[in-house]
């Protein structure tokens, strides 16, 4: 018996040949052989239908599993499944939901009350009694739809009620509703839950309907917005464009006069320019100002005030041409001259100063 490690050691296995290609290679295969002695019947096969038909007298079923079959797209029409009405359960819904106030019950059912008079359990008359308006409109609403459902070709839909022995008078109902209280009570519970759910989801709808109403606002505001800006963007830019234009038009124009006129001028057409005169204007002089030095009036202005110049003039000249160059002048003595007393107050020396000094001497010699 060979071990694992002698496989290894064994030669290749040489590659499978074609059977064709030995036996045209072979010289035996193309030696003629003898004839089988066993004799040979050929049978011709019956054609396909009768061995179908032979197949089907066997009760054998037949299917081509090479071919289609055609697959049928009609929907078969069913009736719909029976629904069970229990009465009893309907009775003690019909108690229990009239045993609350009518502020807080909630209306018997349309259905259970058309069944219920249906198989006579309850009256009409007694409906009329105990029932509330919001009972007799269930039971109008249910009405209606059922007569809407036979217009349109649907029907009433099948129902059948469970067996029953006799019917439970007034003071039999209670030990119903006793029995069936855990399943009504758990039926409140379920319809209360729902109509949470129901009144969430509809703040949840109208909140998201408000959320859509304000933001389309706030898109369509910001629309708006972006119109307006867009539309003066577009107004400067017209408005640059057109400052633009007048302005190069008015560039354009001067360049061709200012070409013209070198034009003229160096074809010696150029006429010389007009000097333009200006109106000889009226001298008028203004109102005296006093007081104010004598030298800042304009003698030709003020000729009063020229007659006062010209005299001072002509006495300071007097004066200069009397009194040799070197002389002192007389008039406003040197403040180191005044004696004034190491205790001599400021108005004492104010009035010392003025007593001194005068307005005639002052404007004469200066």
């Amino acid at each position: 018996m060979p071990t694992a490690s002698s496989y290894h050691h064994l030669p290749p296995t040489p590659p499978a040949l074609d059977c064709e290609s030995e036996m045209e290679e072979d010289p035996e295969s193309q030696i003629p052989r003898a004839v089988s002695p066993a004799p040979t019947e050929i049978l011709d096969d019956p054609p396909v239908e009768e061995i179908l038909a032979n197949l089907k007298s066997l009760g054998i079923k037949i299917r081509d599993f090479g071919a289609t079959e055609a697959i049928n797209t009609t929907r078969q029409k069913s009736s719909p499944a029976t629904e069970i009405f229990d009465p009893y359960r309907g009775i003690a819904e019909f108690e229990y939901r009239l045993g609350f106030k009518k502020a807080t019950r909630r209306p018997v059912a349309g259905k259970t009350l058309r069944r219920l008079l249906d198989l006579g359990w309850i009256t009409k008359q007694e409906i009329e009694e105990r029932c509330e308006e919001m009972d007799m409109e269930a039971l109008r609403e249910y009405d209606e739809r059922v007569e809407k459902d036979v217009r349109e070709g649907r029907g009433v839909y099948p129902w059948r009620a469970l067996r029953w022995t006799h019917i439970p008078i007034m003071t039999e109902r209670s030990a119903h509703v006793l029995k069936h209280v855990v399943h009504l009570v758990a039926i409140d519970k379920a319809r209360k839950h729902l109509e949470e759910l129901e009144r969430r989801d509809r703040l949840r709808r109208e909140e998201a309907e408000t959320d859509q109403r304000l933001a389309e606002e706030i898109m369509e505001r910001r629309r708006k917005e972006e119109e307006e800006r867009l539309k003066r963007e577009k107004e400067w830019v017209e408005h640059i464009q057109d400052v633009e234009e007048r302005t190069r038009v008015e560039e354009s124009r001067k360049r061709s006069l200012t070409d013209l006129d070198k034009i003229a001028i160096e074809e010696g057409h150029a006429s010389p320019k007009r000097i333009r005169l200006s109106s000889p204007s009226t001298i008028i002089p203004p109102e005296k100002q006093y007081p104010a030095p004598l030298s800042s009036y304009d003698p030709k202005l003020y000729p009063d005030a020229a007659i006062i110049i010209g005299s001072q003039s002509q006495s300071q000249k007097q004066y200069q041409d009397a009194t040799p160059p070197g002389t002192p002048r007389e008039g406003t003595p040197p403040i180191e001259d005044v004696n004034l007393t190491p205790y001599a107050s400021p108005g004492r020396i104010q009035r010392m100063m003025r007593s001194q000094l005068g307005r005639t001497q002052t404007l004469t010699f200066l």
